[in-house]
């Protein structure tokens, strides 16, 4: 199972870091699992911390039970994503799909910008949706006080748009998903 994934998370605009471990919390949880030939296909949204909406029931549970059957974790800037994930005691030890690793390798040594929303640009890809959360950003506003449909829709529409490059990337690399059978 492929599971494409993204984060958002409370922000501290007075610190430099982005840590559960400066008391900062994972406010919402969006993903898109699919099997390589699409015969499976899962969509799931968890909230965990939020000013305006309850968290999911079982949140963790759900999302450490996905994770425990993902056999590639997809995402953009993905360490941001892992680091968060395993600070707040979730498991995950296979593969890994870095859009924006593989975008800078991609680029060959060329100066060109790897931020999701460049990288869907040059493609043609659903556009970031920085529209729904940049003015909340400009006045200091985190996720959790933000609208909860905006706060949902800014992070569904990362993980559509990193599916989607994701895709483009392995196509261009003449590549296909990782699996556990690469392992023999």
């Amino acid at each position: 199972m492929i599971t494409v994934l993204d984060i958002e998370t409370t922000m501290d605009f007075e610190s430099s870091t982005s840590s559960p471990y400066d008391g900062q919390q994972i406010v919402f949880v969006g993903y898109r699992s699919f099997t390589p030939d699409l015969s499976v296909f899962e969509s799931n949204e968890l909230f965990f911390f939020h000013n305006q909406c309850e968290p999911t029931p079982q949140a963790k549970d759900r999302l450490q039970k996905k994770l425990d059957e993902t056999t590639c974790l997809v995402g953009h800037n993905l360490k941001f994503d892992l680091q968060w994930l395993r600070e707040c005691g979730f498991q995950y030890n296979m593969f890994l799909w870095d859009t924006m690793i593989a975008e800078y390798l991609l680029c060959r040594g060329m100066k060109k910008s790897i931020s999701l929303a460049e990288c869907a640009k040059r493609r043609g890809l659903s556009e970031k949706r920085v529209d729904l959360t940049d003015n909340y950003i400009k006045d200091k506003v985190s996720y959790e006080d933000m609208p909860c449909d905006i706060v949902r829709e800014y992070c569904m529409a990362d993980v559509n748009t990193t599916t989607q490059l994701a895709k483009e990337q392995l196509a261009e690399l003449d590549m296909s998903w990782p699996s556990k059978e690469s392992l023999v």
